[in-house]
C-alpha cells in the first residue's frame, strides 16, 4: 500500500488511527521494510462497530536532504454479521495456545521432544512428536521475525490431542470457534 520510490533497499511506516501524529500511532508502529517481496501487516483491534473507521499508513523517506511521506488513508465500516454474535476473542476463553518461543533443538533429547498444555479439566496433555531427527526439523528460529517456531519435514508428524469442538449446539459458549494457525510452507 505504500511504497517509496526514492528508497529501494527499505521504507519506514507508520500506522495512525484518525490522522498523522504521535498520540495516534498504533502499537508496533513503526515497521521497517526491508523485503519487498513480502508482506508486513498490523492487526487492528481497536476499530469500533458500526462506525467509519480510519487509519492512516505514512511512508518515510528522505529526499533533496529533507523528510517527506507519502500518505494512504484507509477507511472502512465494521458491521455486526445479523446471523451471529460478533465478539473478540479473550485470553481467558483461548483453549490452547501453541508457543514455541525459546525452544531449541540444543535441548536435552527429552526436553526437547516435549510439548504440553492444561486442558480445561485442568489435566496436562502432552503433544506427539513422531520421526524428528532434531537436524532438519524441530525447533528453529526464523532468521528474519527472529521467533521461535516448529519446523515439521522430512516425514515428521506433530499431534497436539484436543477435544472435539462443539458445533451447531444449544450451548452459546460452544457455538462458534476459532482456529487460528500461522504457517509458512517451502519447497511443496
Amino acid at each position: 500500500m505504500v511504497y517509496n520510490p526514492t528508497n529501494t533497499s527499505m521504507a519506514e511506516v507508520h500506522l495512525y488511527k484518525n490522522e498523522i501524529g504521535d498520540e495516534n500511532e498504533l502499537e508496533g508502529s513503526p515497521v521497517t521494510i526491508k523485503d519487498f517481496t513480502k508482506f508486513s501487516y498490523w492487526q487492528i483491534a481497536d476499530a469500533e462497530l458500526n462506525k467509519d473507521n480510519q487509519y492512516v499508513l505514512g511512508c518515510y523517506y528522505t529526499k533533496d536532504g529533507k523528510q517527506a511521506i507519502i500518505e494512504r488513508t484507509i477507511n472502512f465500516k465494521v458491521v455486526k454479521d445479523p446471523k451471529r454474535p460478533m465478539e473478540i476473542m479473550k485470553q481467558n476463553n483461548l483453549k490452547l495456545n501453541f508457543d514455541p518461543i525459546g525452544r531449541s533443538n540444543s535441548e536435552p533429547s527429552e526436553k526437547r521432544a516435549t510439548w504440553s498444555y492444561i486442558n480445561e479439566e485442568g489435566n496436562k496433555v502432552y503433544a506427539k512428536f513422531d520421526n524428528f531427527n532434531w537436524y532438519n526439523n524441530g525447533w528453529f528460529v526464523d532468521s528474519e521475525a527472529k521467533n521461535s517456531y516448529l519446523r515439521i519435514s522430512n516425514g515428521a508428524k506433530f499431534t497436539i490431542p484436543f477435544n472435539k469442538l462443539g458445533f451447531g449446539t444449544s450451548n452459546t459458549s460452544s457455538q462458534s470457534n476459532a482456529i487460528e494457525i500461522s504457517l509458512k510452507m517451502r519447497n511443496i
